[in-house]
C-alpha cells in the first residue's frame, strides 16, 4: 500500500499505476542518439580519448521527451512539431508509434534536429548538435493550430508547450494556442528566451534557474529570497499564472497568487540531468489533467524527477516506476532476490519504461573488493543491474567440494544489501545462458578473462562490455591469504 499523505485521489492514479488523461504537445522536436562504447586508450593523433563503439541507439528528445514521458504515466498522447525530410524524422516517427503516441510531423526545417553524445559506460565525453532556429512559415503555424483544435474536438485534457529556442513555439502559434485553449483545459509552457509575454494565458511556466535568469535579465542566485524576487517580477512583468522554478540539487519553488512552496530536492545519485525538465513538465501536467492540486503535483513531479536523473541519457518515466517509490518508501518496496518468472516480469517493465538492463554473473563467495569494483562498473553500463548468482550446488560444479564458503542464502542477503544492485536471481546451470534467454538484458558484462572464451550467453544481449581484472582481487586469492596469515608464527 502506498502512502505519505497522499490525497486519495493521487493514491487512486499510483495503484492504478496510470494517469488515463489526454495531452497535446507542441513545440521543438529533436532525435537524442546515443554512440556508447568504452575507453581503452588515448590517441597518438592527439591528447583524446579513443572510444571503441559497442552500440547506438536514440530517443525522442525536446518536446518528444515530454511526450514519450506523459506515455510513460500512462496518458494519451499527441505530439507535433516540426522535422525534416530525413531518416532522423522517420526514426522520430517509429519511436513515437512503438511507445503509442500519435504524431503530426511537419516537414517544415531543412533538416531535423539531431543532438548526438558520444558515452563512454555512464560518463557523456562529446555531444554534437545538428539544427538551428528556423522560423515556421504561415502555412505550417496554420497546420499546428488546426492539429490542435482537431485535439480539442476529440477531448483533449491538457497542453505542453515545450518551447527549445528551435523556431516552433513562435510569438504568433504560442498567443494562438494559449488563447484558444478550451475551458477547463490548462496550458504548461517549458519556457525559452527573455520575452516570456507570448505565454500569456498558460495555467503554468516551469523554467529552470539560467532560462529565470534571462528572462530577469540579471543573474538570479540560487537561494530562495532572490527565487521568489525573481519569480514574482516575472509573472507580474509578464501578467502569467504560476511559476515552478526548478533548482537542481537546492529542489523547485512554486510561485503563484496564493504564495509560494519550496520543494526540497530528492537526494538521489545523480548520473544525467538530460531530459530531467521534460519530465517535470510531464507529471506535472498530467496530474493537473487528472484533478490532481498543482501543489501536490509539484511534490510528486520532483519525485519523478530524482528517479530520471539517475538514468542515462533522456530517459521517460513510467508510473510503475514511480509507484514503486512510494511503497519503497514505506518499507514495502519488492525483495531484491527474484525468481526467474518474477525476475522476467520485472525485466520487462524495466524495459517498458525506457531503462537499459544490464547483467553480471558470478559466485559471489566471499564478496571481496574486486566484486564491489565490478559491479559497480556493470551498474554504470545500465540503469538497472541484474545480478546472476550461481546456487550452492553450482558453486561445487565449478570449483570443488570445499566451495561455497557462504551458503547461497548469505551470498544474496550480502548482494541484495549493495545500493548498485538491482535484482539478484539464483541459478542452478554452470552457465547463466538459460537465465538469459529469458531476461535478455540490454548489456551483458563478464571480466576480461572471458574475451576470448567461448560466451554463448552473449547471444541473449545487445552488447558485451569486459571488465579488466585486478590482479590479486579473487576469492581463491582471498582464501589463500587467510590459511597463510594462520600459518605465520604470532599472527
Amino acid at each position: 500500500m502506498i502512502g505519505e499523505r497522499l490525497s486519495s485521489k493521487l493514491l487512486r492514479l499510483l495503484e492504478a499505476r496510470s494517469v488515463s488523461s489526454s495531452l497535446a504537445v507542441v513545440g521543438d522536436l529533436a532525435l537524442d542518439r546515443y554512440l556508447c562504447g568504452t575507453v581503452e586508450r588515448i590517441s597518438r593523433e592527439a591528447p583524446i580519448p579513443v572510444v571503441v563503439q559497442q552500440g547506438v541507439h536514440a530517443n525522442p528528445g525536446c518536446a518528444g521527451n515530454g511526450a514519450m514521458n506523459l506515455a510513460g504515466l500512462g496518458c494519451a498522447v499527441g505530439v507535433a512539431g516540426a522535422v525534416g525530410e530525413d531518416g532522423e524524422a522517420r526514426e522520430l516517427a517509429e519511436l513515437f508509434h512503438r511507445k503509442g503516441v500519435r504524431s503530426f510531423l511537419l516537414p517544415a526545417r531543412s533538416s531535423t534536429v539531431l543532438k548526438t553524445r558520444v558515452v563512454s559506460g555512464r560518463q557523456q565525453m562529446l555531444r554534437v548538435d545538428r539544427g538551428t532556429r528556423e522560423s515556421l512559415k504561415e502555412e505550417d503555424r496554420r497546420a499546428l493550430t488546426s492539429w490542435c483544435r482537431r485535439c480539442w474536438d476529440e477531448g483533449t485534457e491538457g497542453l505542453i508547450l515545450s518551447d527549445y529556442g528551435y523556431g516552433v513555439c513562435d510569438e504568433a502559434l504560442c498567443r494562438e494556442l494559449l488563447g484558444s485553449l478550451p475551458s477547463g483545459v490548462p496550458g504548461v509552457v517549458d519556457p525559452r528566451g527573455s520575452d516570456w509575454s507570448k505565454y500569456r494565458g498558460a495555467a503554468l511556466l516551469t523554467p529552470n534557474l539560467q532560462e529565470l535568469a534571462e528572462a530577469a535579465g540579471r543573474p538570479v542566485p540560487n537561494e530562495d529570497r532572490a527565487v521568489l524576487a525573481a519569480a514574482e517580477e516575472a509573472r507580474g512583468r509578464f501578467g502569467l499564472g504560476s511559476l515552478l522554478v526548478t533548482r537542481s540539487e537546492a529542489g523547485m519553488t512554486l510561485v503563484g497568487e496564493e504564495g509560494h512552496l519550496h520543494v526540497e530536492a530528492d537526494r538521489r545519485e545523480v548520473f544525467d540531468v538530460s531530459g530531467a525538465g521534460d519530465t517535470v513538465i510531464a507529471t506535472v501536467a498530467a496530474l493537473l489533467t487528472a484533478g490532481i492540486a498543482l501543489e501536490e503535483a509539484v511534490g510528486v513531479a520532483n519525485r519523478a524527477a530524482g528517479l530520471v536523473v539517475q538514468k542515462a541519457g533522456t530517459r521517460p518515466i513510467g508510473m510503475e516506476e514511480l509507484a514503486a517509490s512510494y511503497r519503497s518508501g514505506e518499507g514495502t518496496r519488492p525483495a531484491k532476490e527474484a525468481g526467474w518468472e518474477e525476475a522476467r516480469r520485472r525485466v520487462e517493465a524495466w524495459k517498458a519504461e525506457g531503462l537499459t538492463v544490464a547483467a553480471t554473473n558470478g559466485c559471489f563467495d566471499a564478496l571481496h573488493g574486486g566484486h564491489l569494483f565490478s559491479l559497480g562498473e556493470a551498474r554504470r553500463q545500465g540503469d538497472r543491474l541484474v545480478v546472476a548468482v550461481n546456487s550452492d550446488a553450482s558453486v561445487r560444479g565449478l570449483k570443488g567440494p570445499t566451495r561455497p564458503l557462504f551458503p547461497l542464502r548469505e551470498r544474496v542477503a550480502l548482494l541484495s544489501a549493495l545500493e548498485m544492485v538491482d535484482l539478484v536471481v539464483p541459478f542452478d546451470e554452470p552457465s547463466p545462458e538459460t537465465l538469459y534467454r529469458s531476461l535478455r538484458p540490454h548489456v551483458l558484462v563478464k571480466g576480461e578473462e572471458y574475451r576470448d572464451r567461448p560466451l554463448p550467453e552473449a547471444a541473449w544481449a545487445d552488447r558485451v562490455v569486459f571488465l579488466p581484472r585486478i590482479e590479486g582481487l579473487s576469492t581463491t586469492a582471498l582464501e589463500e591469504r587467510i590459511r597463510e596469515t594462520g600459518r605465520t608464527p604470532g599472527r
